[in-house]
């Protein structure tokens, strides 16, 4: 591994370190879906676990018809945008 790619790897972990810090310290987040040319984006209460964030809401929400439709999400927290992929998990 030469220097460059040392620095970049260094710089990639304080990167992460600082968006797991921000995450842990709230607890509140905007979640943006899409699908079918509709975008919205809504404040919800979440818990993290490193970078897995996890949100309750109800089936029959925009936000889980849009998941459901179109994976893609985006998430914005101080400034701090985080894109993704959601998964609908079921508790039972």
């Amino acid at each position: 591994m030469n220097t460059d790619e040392i620095r970049m790897e260094l710089d990639y972990k304080r990167k992460i370190d600082a968006m797991i810090k921000v995450l842990t310290a709230n607890r509140h987040i905007v979640l943006a879906t899409s699908y079918n040319d509709r975008v919205t984006a809504i404040t919800v209460s979440y818990v993290s676990n490193g970078l897995d964030i996890y949100f309750l809401s109800w089936e029959q929400h925009k936000k889980c018809a849009q998941i459901k439709g179109n994976p893609k999400v985006a998430l914005c927290q101080n400034n701090m945008q985080i894109k993704g992929v959601a998964e609908i998990l079921e508790i039972s």
